[in-house]
Parts: C-alpha cells; structure tokens; sequence
C-alpha cells in the first residue's frame, strides 16, 4: 500500500461532492433548497463544483441531514 498523496485528498472530496448533490436530490433540489435557506445560488453554479466552496460547505451538510459532512467534503479548510 502506497502513502495517501493529496491528489488522493482532491478526489475524495470530489466524490464527496457529487455525493452531497445525490444525497440532496441534484442540483436543482440543491439549489433551491440552499436559496430557502437564505443564501441564493443557480443550478448552473452548482454544477460547475468540484469542490464545494467553502462558504457553502455547511449548507450542503445540512442538506445531506449530516450525512455527508464538512470534514468529508473540505478537509483542507474544516481538518478531518
């Protein structure tokens, strides 16, 4: 077994994100739901991620119900 690289970390949360937008129904469902919450963002924004920005990880945690969460989807900014 190899040592994780952070090519390894990239793809992982690029997994994790695509994850989220399924767990929350799709971009669209995402969309609208994170503009109830107050916060405004297209379905074309959406699915333009790789990553989730990081001003909008804990939105699309929430919309996951917390089963995708912020370490998963951004351990760069929110550590493991």
């Amino acid at each position: 077994m190899g040592a994780k690289t952070k090519n390894d970390d990239f793809c992982s949360m690029v997994d994790y994100t695509q994850m989220a937008i399924a767990m929350a129904g799709g971009t669209a469902a995402l969309a609208k739901w994170i503009t109830s919450e107050g916060q405004p963002i297209t379905t074309q924004a959406i699915s333009q991620w790789l990553l989730v920005p990081p001003s909008r990880v804990l939105l699309v945690e929430q919309a996951t119900g917390g089963q995708i969460t912020r370490h998963r989807l951004r351990p760069d900014v929110f550590g493991v």
